[in-house]
């Protein structure tokens, strides 16, 4: 499962928001995921959809692997690995969720 793989791997780095606010590493996830042809923009919102207020990363990766629309799990946990690297600089230069 996603959630066992990633999870002591960001945990030094997780960073919860209590609130329905999106966090940068998620924004990121979807804008890699985006760029790289994982999945497509509509997926992305679709995804955000049913994980509902309370998303992050972990459950927004989920929902896609969940639904079916990432079949390539080893390229979803690199590009989440990535996604929590470039947060800690700030947020993508286009959030993936405006488009």
């Amino acid at each position: 499962m996603l959630r066992a793989w990633l999870g002591p791997r960001l945990a030094a780095s997780w960073r919860h928001v209590p609130h329905p606010r999106m966090n940068d590493d998620l924004r990121w996830l979807a804008r890699l995921g985006i760029d790289q042809g994982l999945f497509t923009f509509p997926q992305c919102l679709q995804a955000r959809s049913v994980v509902g207020k309370e998303i992050d990363l972990m459950s927004f990766a989920q929902e896609l692997v969940d639904s079916g629309v990432v079949t390539d799990v080893e390229k979803l946990e690199q590009l989440a690995g990535l996604a929590v690297e470039e947060a800690a600089k700030g947020p993508p230069p286009v959030d993936p969720f405006t488009e």
